[in-house]
């Protein structure tokens, strides 16, 4: 691999990761747009309708909660959180121990 080809890669990969690690303005017709249009040539044996619960219309005025996040992903941010945690405890502590001269 040439030198032009690795800086146009890493170039690439750096362009990807800022696309989605920073919010997008979405144009939301050109969303439904392609939606229907993936609606209409999806073969029926692989149709979200046999996986998903029916479609329910937004209410008006808040947006509702939605609970039902995957549990693999709930589970991890527990886990994250709790050994952030742990982390400080540890630093404080540290901290604490380091202060008295011990």
């Amino acid at each position: 691999m040439g030198l032009g080809t690795r800086s146009v890669l890493v170039f690439l990969h750096l362009s990807v990761q800022f696309f989605f690690h920073h919010q997008n303005s979405v144009d939301i017709g050109r969303v439904i747009l392609e939606a229907n249009l993936m609606q209409q040539t999806t073969p029926s044996e692989l149709h979200p309708e046999l996986l998903l619960d029916p479609f329910v219309p937004l209410t008006k005025g808040t947006y509702p909660v939605f609970n039902k996040y995957p549990k693999y992903i709930v589970d991890y941010q527990v886990q994250e959180r709790q050994r952030i945690r742990l982390e400080e405890l540890e630093y404080l502590r540290e901290r604490w121990v380091g202060g008295r001269g011990v």
